[in-house]
């Protein structure tokens, strides 16, 4: 027992119970912290960026993963699975691959996908085969809970809270402020579909020449809309400034431009809405054409095409700092006319373009060019994506023979250098089948 100051003397029992109740204060406090601990080391809400970005802190569970969809569309059998792949953005690390099924037989997943501006919603289009396709908008949290392997696709699961059948294609591009987003569709009728992302809403079908364009683009003042006529080789763009009140059906078309061949396969815009990129990867030139295959960057106060880089461009993406272009190429086949079939583009590679003369008020085309291959021999290079937060290069890879997908996380921090270089942040990591787009919530492009 214990003496006051006043000569109360405390019980011996009531001095052992107050010792036992802080011990247990103590433990639930360290509990606590070891938890927390853990969960910022799975779902971490910090990062550190490089490229000259500030460091970010958001505490919503979605802004510290990137997600990449593994369409299997190239593996062609049951065996195999369309997924979501969950990354750690703070430790650059798989989480895990999460299964999206429809339980009827062979399931494809589009290109690419698009998380909402506030974290809550998924958007990716789906197919069964080439007459069948859907846009679903999923719960995001589905694919967040821990310990979850899969999630159901069909329109009655829990996941999906709105499914749209009118179609579905590559080309998932949302505007910068989140508000709507332009989906391609394949089938009849084919063109970009238009949803509004804040009511759900389905604004109507752009025509696009009857076209079904792979990628898109969208000004970062949010009022225009960029794309391709695909094979029949257009660059396009519209004015989207009258959304919602005009149908997409009826938005005005404010750039047209004849590249003359080829397939058109990648769009982007630099991070100040001068210069649109699109990559041409057909290398079959006809007679008398104007040598167009590569990245073709246009002025689009000029409305001209002012440089065009050589390359066989699958898909693009621009540095946070907005000095380089990223272009992927996937294998080079001499049978086919979507890709360089001469001894100097071996593909398989990610191709590093320097841009950063476009930053300047009177930029030097010459400066534009090719200054660096990061090369994966055997393995297709898909899709790209810088993180803006961390500066961090995503790279998304798949075997040629088995169509297994593989991820690089790459540092590019020494792309200025006399002699440029990129350095692997961990080993390559498996993940699902034929990888294609990675998203992450606060991005705008494809």
């Amino acid at each position: 027992m214990k003496n006051n100051e006043n000569n109360y003397v405390e019980p011996t029992y009531l001095y052992k119970h107050k010792f036992r109740f802080t011990k247990l204060i103590f433990i639930s406090l360290v509990t606590g912290i070891l938890f927390w601990i853990g969960f910022q080391f799975i779902y971490g809400t910090t990062a550190t960026a490089s490229h000259g970005q500030k460091n970010a802190v958001n505490h919503n569970a979605a802004s510290n993963i990137a997600f990449i969809v593994n369409t299997n569309e190239l593996q062609g059998n049951d065996t195999s699975q369309a997924s979501i792949t969950l990354v750690n953005r703070t430790t650059s690390k798989v989480i895990r691959t999460v299964t999206v099924n429809n339980g009827n037989g062979h399931h494809e997943l589009g290109h690419l996908l698009n998380v909402s501006n506030d974290g809550k919603k998924l958007w990716l289009q789906a197919r069964n085969d080439s007459t069948v396709g859907q846009t679903n908008v999923y719960n995001l949290n589905a694919f967040l809970k821990p310990h979850v392997t899969a999630v159901s696709a069909l329109p009655t699961a829990n996941a999906v809270e709105r499914t749209f059948n009118v179609g579905n294609g590559v080309q998932n591009t949302k505007t910068p402020n989140g508000k709507y987003i332009f989906l391609s569709a394949d089938q009849s009728s084919k063109g970009i579909n238009v949803f509004d992302t804040k009511t759900d809403g389905f604004l109507g079908n752009i025509p696009n020449n009857n076209t079904a364009p792979h990628a898109g683009a969208i000004s970062p003042n949010g009022k225009y809309y960029y794309t391709t006529t695909a094979e029949k080789h257009h660059i396009v763009g519209y004015d989207i400034s009258k959304l919602p009140n005009t149908s997409a059906a009826k938005l005005k078309r404010v750039l047209d431009i004849d590249v003359g061949y080829g397939s058109l396969h990648a769009v982007a815009i630099d991070p100040n809405g001068r210069y649109l990129f699109v990559g041409n990867a057909s290398w079959s030139i006809p007679d008398g054409a104007t040598h167009r295959s590569g990245i073709n960057v246009i002025d689009l106060k000029t409305k001209k095409i002012i440089a065009t880089v050589p390359g066989r461009p699958h898909n693009f993406t621009i540095s946070p700092d907005g000095h380089y272009l990223a272009s992927t190429e996937l294998k080079a086949n001499v049978s086919s006319t979507d890709c360089d079939a001469g001894s100097g583009d071996l593909g398989d590679r990610l191709q590093i373009i320097d841009i950063s003369t476009l930053t300047k008020k009177h930029p030097n085309t010459a400066a534009i060019k090719d200054i660096y291959h990061f090369d994966t021999p055997g393995l297709g290079g898909s899709h790209a994506k810088w993180d803006q937060r961390t500066g961090r290069l995503y790279y998304t890879t798949y075997d040629n023979d088995t169509s297994q997908g593989w991820l690089y996380v790459l540092n590019t921090s020494k792309l200025a250098k006399a002699k440029p270089n990129i350095s692997q942040v961990l080993p390559k990591q498996k993940i699902g089948w034929s990888p294609h787009g990675i998203a992450f919530e606060e991005d705008s492009a494809s």
